[in-house]
């Protein structure tokens, strides 16, 4: 863990106006002069609180920030040389929003004593004034930027409403684009030293607007962007997440069928720990829904023993059943599981396997383009001289059209991989359609 550093932390400070008080407070500690620190610290916090409901109200509408403003208003009026709003103020930003945690109000507070003790003389004791020491006001400093400060002005869940629509409004671009744009967006705008209430809060309203509600243009509209968002937010601190999901698995398992289950399924294929930890009765559900549809089914492998045992049974799927067909997008995912879990040959063999009972030229070409041509570069020897067999046995497959090109691209990964030498003449019905494409060059 970095030690901190008040130095980079001012620069993490949110509001620019409250950055430049903070220099002075900054500039009192580095002299030495520590009761100044204190007082002047105190008076940047309240500062920085009333900006921050200031921003709720102005750009999020923040019905409670508005209130709370008003009450201090109200309190500063009747009585305007009275300090009493100071306490009032922090008070009820404590009671009615979500933005302190743990032990953020009582740091206030304190640092609270230690100005007053600061800015009023204590007429009983021998030092009038208190003189706070180094080590009391760095701690007051820390928690400050740490616990106020450096945070958004994120006081409810409003943050929840404006950040599904900010992926509603941005979806064409971040669904174009890879993880990391989408992660860095969120983290910048959103996520940067956001109390884990709130975040919960995300997440829990992802989880449902992607999983749960069904039949609602919106979600149906935006689902595929929430669930990007979604699966980044996981990632980032899954062990947190997952323990949420456990403590209030009731909410997470409203399983919604259809799209919602595909999605869920997909989901869960990629953190299997999920589904041990949902109801009986959500369990139940996925298992009911998985039979409908072959892209759910061959990511169902979290319901098998292990990984093996599920590839074993997709086997035996498609021989009971010529129509199986999986989307290529399906595929991918269940090569991406297996390359996480070591058991990537399973999935390649089981591509070649779908190629081989490939029942006409336009099922050849389809399962090529999705099963084989997108993995032929982590192919060993073995699995193509596999994938070579199944090529001169099926005449689905070698007598098609389109296996002239498709020869070109094998034979060079093949000579990408394995290097020159490999022995094609073993393999006619592949060559003729080889020396057939380079007649025509």
């Amino acid at each position: 863990m970095s030690e901190f550093s008040i130095e980079k932390e001012i620069e993490n400070i949110y509001n620019q106006k409250t950055k430049e008080y903070f220099k002075e407070v900054y500039s009192s500690y580095y002299s030495g002069n520590f009761r100044s620190a204190v007082v002047m610290l105190y008076s940047v916090v309240l500062c920085d609180l009333i900006y921050k409901l200031q921003e709720l109200r102005d750009r999020y509408s923040d019905g409670s920030a508005k209130r709370i403003l008003e009450e201090i208003n109200d309190i500063k009026e009747k009585n305007d040389k009275s300090p009493d709003w100071e306490a009032k103020l922090i008070e009820f930003i404590d009671k009615r929003t979500s933005f302190f945690e743990g032990a953020d109000c009582e740091n206030i507070l304190h640092l609270q004593k230690h100005r007053h003790l600061s800015a009023h003389p204590v007429l009983d004791q021998i030092d009038l004034l208190f003189s706070p020491n180094k080590e009391t006001v760095r701690s007051h400093v820390r928690n400050m930027l740490e616990g106020v400060l450096t945070r958004p002005p994120i006081f409810s869940k409003k943050v929840v409403e404006e950040l599904v629509n900010d992926l509603s409004r941005n979806k064409d671009i971040f669904l174009s684009g890879g993880n990391s744009d989408l992660k860095k967006y969120l983290e910048a705008k959103y996520f940067k030293n956001l109390s884990p209430n709130i975040e919960n809060a995300i997440f829990k309203a992802l989880w449902k607007f992607i999983f749960i509600i069904k039949d609602n243009e919106h979600c149906d509209e935006n689902r595929a962007i929430n669930f990007k968002a979604l699966k980044i937010i996981f990632k980032n601190k899954k062990t947190e997440y997952l323990k949420l999901i456990k403590d209030e698995s009731s909410y997470f398992s409203n399983v919604a069928r259809g799209d919602s289950l595909m999605h869920l399924i997909v989901f869960i294929s990629e953190n299997s720990e999920i589904y041990d930890i949902l109801t009986d009765e959500a369990r139940e559900i996925i298992k009911g829904g998985i039979d409908d549809n072959d892209n759910i089914y061959i990511l169902s492998w979290f319901i098998e023993d292990n990984f093996s045992e599920h590839i074993k049974k997709i086997y035996q799927r498609r021989k009971d059943k010529p129509e199986f067909s999986v989307k290529q997008k399906a595929f991918e995912n269940l090569y991406d599981i297996s390359v996480d879990l070591d058991c990537e040959t399973e999935v390649l063999e089981l591509g070649i396997f779908l190629f081989e009972k490939s029942y006409s030229f336009s099922k050849a070409d389809d399962n090529f383009d999705k099963h084989i041509y997108p993995y032929l570069n982590r192919y060993d020897k073995k699995l193509f001289e596999k994938l070579f067999d199944v090529i001169e046995s099926n005449d689905q497959i070698h007598g098609r059209n389109k296996m002239i090109a498709d020869s070109k691209k094998i034979r060079e990964s093949v000579d990408k991989v394995l290097g020159i030498g490999f022995d094609y003449d073993r393999y006619p019905k592949f060559m003729d359609n080889y020396n057939y494409f380079m007649a025509k060059q």
